[in-house]
């Protein structure tokens, strides 16, 4: 499990969580998935049936990969940036996001 590192203000952090990656499965979590990374950290080939949280709360966070992937619902960068959506469905669209958004080969409702 990631840990919310309580320690860093104001609501723990991200920034140290890398090298971990998901593939090859589906999901429908009520209150949609939560990937709480930065960096070396990919998403590949999921169906996230709800939606697809990139953040915690107001944790820092900063950056990441999704590739070949379906959202269902919305996904909600947060505060993330430098963040790469490749191949992905995104069902409801994008909100949140610093900067560096990067859509290649997206389909549905791409910002």
């Amino acid at each position: 499990a990631l840990d919310k590192f309580t320690d860093r203000p104001p609501n723990g952090s991200g920034l140290n969580t890398f090298w971990r990656s998901v593939e090859n499965f589906a999901t429908n979590p009520a209150e949609g998935m939560h990937w709480v990374v930065s960096q070396a950290a990919p998403l590949r080939r999921l169906h996230v049936q709800s939606d697809l949280h990139l953040f915690d709360a107001d944790s820092w966070v900063s950056g990441g990969v999704a590739a070949n992937t379906v959202v269902d619902g919305k996904v909600n960068f947060g505060g993330q940036q430098q963040w790469v959506m490749r191949n992905v469905h995104l069902g409801e669209g994008a909100v949140g996001g610093a900067w560096n958004l990067v859509f290649v080969g997206c389909t549905g409702a791409v910002p």
